[in-house]
C-alpha cells in the first residue's frame, strides 16, 4: 500500500501554482477555465447520455454513449489540471488523460463508420423546403391539366427534426366515375318522369312505391293518391286472378318476367285497358325487393279491335249470306234452265233444216246461250260449295287426285293430244274431291290456253320447302302478261273473248278458293309465248 501511495503521491514535486509567482491572475484564470471546461463537459456529457439511452432505436447510440464517455474523461482531465496547481498529483492526471487518450480513439471508431448515416439527417432547413416542393408539384399539374389529386400528408420526425410525407394519388377516374353516375341518374329521373308510357316501382306486396306523370295521367289519379294504394285496389277484378298468378310465379322465381294485357279502374271508374310488362328487382341476399312495371295505354287499340270485330264478323255473316244465295240461286235456276234447254234442244232436232236459215240460226244461238248458262251455274254452286261449309279433309294422294282429273278430262287430252307427265307427288292433308277439282282446272286450263304451232306439254310436280309442299303445274301455251297476273284470280274476269277461248271465267278463282281453305298461296309465273307455271302451296303432312 505504501508503495502505491508513493506511486501517486508526488511530495518530491512542487505544486503547478507555483509556477505563476509573478502572475496570480495568469494562475486563476487557468484554474476557473478549467474548472468551466469541466463543468461543461459534464454537463455535454450527461446531455449525450440521457439522448442516447431515450433513443434507443436509433443505430448510433452506441457512439453517442462512448461521446459521452470521452467527454466527460476530458472534462475530468481539466479537473486535475486545477487540482495540480495547489496539490500536485502528476500519476493521477497521466492516469486521467491516457484513460481519456482511449476514450477518443473509441469514440473515433465508432463515430467514423456512422457518419454518412448522420449526414443523411435532414437539415433545419429541410422539411420547410421539402413541403414547399410538394405544394409546388401538387399545384403544377393541377394548373397544366385541371385533374383532381387526393394529397394525404403525414408528419414525421426524426431525431430533433420534424418534416411531412406526403402521398399523392390521382383521383380523376374516381372523379369522372362520380360525374357519369350523377349524369346517369339525372338522365334516369328525366327518362322515368318524361317517358311516354307509364313507369312504376312496386313493392312486392303491391304498394306502389314511384309512379311517373304518364301513369298518373292513364289512371286519373295524383301521385300522391296512387301511393296510398295498391295496384291491387285499381285492377279490373276479373283481370286481378291472372295478374296475381303471374307475380307468384315470379316471386318463386319460376320466370323472370311477364307481359299481359289488362284493364284498370280509373279514378272516375271508368275502365281502360292496358299493355303491363313486369320484371323482379333483387337485392344483393336474392330477395325480392320491387316490381319495375312499364304501362301502356291500349285502350284507342282495343277500341279499334273491337270495331273491326263487329266488321269482321258483320262482313262474314254478308259473305254467307251472299254464298247461300248464290248457291240458292244457282240450284233453283238449275231446273227451268233444263226444260228451256231441252225444248231448244228437241226445236233444233225436229225443225232444223226445215225453217228458213235465219230460224236455223236463232235456233242455234238459243241452244248455245242455255249451254253456257248451265256451264256458269255449275261453275258458281261448285264455287259457293267450296266456301259454305266445312268439308272434311283426310290424307289424300295427290298422284289418285290427279289422276281422277285427268280422266275427267280424257276426251280434251285426246282430241288436243295433250302429253301430261307427272313427277313424284306428295301425300297431304286434303278434301279428296275439292283436290281433284284444283288438278283439273289447272290441267284444264293449260289445255285450253294452248298454241296452235306446238303440241301441247303439261308437266305436274311439287318439292318440299320447310314446312309445306310447293306444287307446279307447267305448259307451253300462249302465256301471260305480267300486269295480268292478279287479275286472272278474280270472278268473271276473262282476259280472251268467248269466241277465241270459251269459258266462264270461274276456274281460276275456285283454284284460288281451294287453295287458301287448305291455308296454302297461289301464284303464276309466265312469259308470252313461252307457256305459264301455276303455282301453289300445300301445308306438309301434319302427322
Amino acid at each position: 500500500m505504501n508503495a502505491i501511495n508513493e506511486f501517486f503521491v508526488s511530495a518530491g514535486f512542487m505544486p503547478r501554482g507555483y509556477g505563476f509567482p509573478s502572475s496570480p491572475i495568469q494562475l486563476w484564470v487557468d484554474a476557473i477555465s478549467d474548472v468551466v471546461i469541466t463543468l461543461s463537459c459534464y454537463a455535454i456529457a450527461v446531455v449525450l447520455w440521457i439522448f442516447a439511452r431515450r433513443r434507443t432505436a436509433l443505430s448510433f447510440s452506441r457512439p453517442l454513449l462512448m461521446s459521452a464517455f470521452f467527454v466527460f474523461a476530458d472534462g475530468t482531465t481539466h479537473l486535475t489540471s486545477v487540482l495540480n496547481i495547489w496539490q500536485p498529483d502528476y500519476w493521477l492526471a497521466t492516469c486521467v488523460k491516457a484513460v481519456t487518450a482511449i476514450a477518443s480513439l473509441a469514440t473515433v471508431a465508432l463515430v467514423w463508420p456512422v457518419t454518412p448515416k448522420a449526414l443523411a439527417l435532414p437539415g433545419a432547413n429541410q422539411p420547410q423546403r421539402a413541403n414547399d416542393d410538394t405544394l409546388r408539384e401538387v399545384a403544377a399539374p393541377r394548373k397544366a391539366t385541371e385533374h383532381l389529386h387526393a394529397l394525404t400528408i403525414t408528419p414525421i420526425q426524426i431525431v430533433e427534426s420534424q418534416y411531412f410525407s406526403g402521398f399523392l394519388r390521382d383521383i380523376a377516374a374516381r372523379n369522372e366515375t362520380e360525374r357519369a353516375l350523377r349524369d346517369s341518374e339525372k338522365r334516369f329521373r328525366a327518362t322515368f318522369q318524361q317517358a311516354a308510357v307509364g313507369i312504376a316501382h312496386v313493392a312486392p306486396d303491391g304498394r306502389w312505391l314511384r309512379v311517373n306523370e304518364k301513369l298518373c295521367d292513364i289512371v286519373g289519379y295524383t301521385r300522391e293518391e296512387l301511393l296510398s294504394l295498391t295496384f291491387q285496389d285499381i285492377t279490373h277484378p276479373d283481370d286481378l286472378g291472372a295478374d296475381l298468378a303471374q307475380v307468384r310465379q315470379v316471386l318463386d322465381g319460376q320466370i323472370d318476367t311477364y307481359t299481359m294485357e289488362k284493364r284498370y279502374l280509373r279514378k272516375g271508374g271508368s275502365e281502360v285497358w292496358i299493355a303491363l310488362t313486369v320484371s323482379l328487382v333483387r337485392d344483393d341476399a336474392g330477395t325480392p325487393d320491387y316490381f319495375i312495371s312499364v304501362v301502356e295505354d291500349i285502350q284507342r287499340r282495343k277500341v279499334a279491335e273491337e270495331e273491326l270485330r263487329e266488321r269482321t264478323a258483320e262482313l262474314a255473316r254478308s259473305n254467307q249470306d251472299l254464298e247461300q244465295f248464290a248457291y240458292i240461286a244457282s240450284h233453283d235456276l238449275q231446273e227451268p234452265l233444263r226444260a228451256v234447254s231441252g225444248s231448244l234442244q228437241l226445236l233444233k232436232r225436229r225443225y232444223e233444216g226445215k225453217l228458213d236459215p235465219r230460224a236455223d240460226e236463232f235456233i242455234g244461238h238459243a241452244v248455245d246461250g242455255a249451254v253456257r248458262m248451265s256451264a256458269l251455274i255449275g261453275d258458281l254452286l261448285a264455287y259457293s260449295r267450296v266456301g259454305r261449309r266445312e268439308d272434311p279433309r283426310q290424307l289424300t294422294e295427290c298422284d289418285e287426285a290427279l289422276s281422277s282429273a285427268l280422266k275427267n278430262l280424257s276426251v280434251a287430252v285426246r282430241e288436243t293430244g295433250a302429253q301430261v307427265t307427272r313427277g313424284s307427288l306428295p301425300t297431304v292433308l286434303a278434301n279428296s274431291t275439292q283436290l281433284t277439282l284444283l288438278f283439273q282446272n289447272l290441267v284444264g286450263n293449260a289445255i285450253k290456253f294452248r298454241r296452235q304451232d306446238v303440241p301441247v306439254q303439261i308437266h305436274v310436280g311439287a318439292e318440299a320447302r320447310d314446312d309445306a309442299w310447293v306444287f307446279r303445274v307447267a305448259d307451253n301455251g300462249i302465256g301471260i302478261e305480267p300486269q295480268y297476273f292478279e287479275r286472272i284470280f278474280l270472278v268473271f274476269q276473262r282476259l280472251h273473248t268467248r269466241q277465241d277461248y270459251p269459258g266462264t271465267g270461274i276456274g281460276l278463282a275456285l283454284c284460288k278458293r281451294i287453295v287458301e281453305r287448305h291455308c296454302g298461296h297461289i301464284w303464276v309465273e309466265s312469259e308470252p309465248g313461252k307457256g305459264s307455271t301455276f303455282l301453289f302451296t300445300l301445308p306438309r303432312d301434319p302427322v
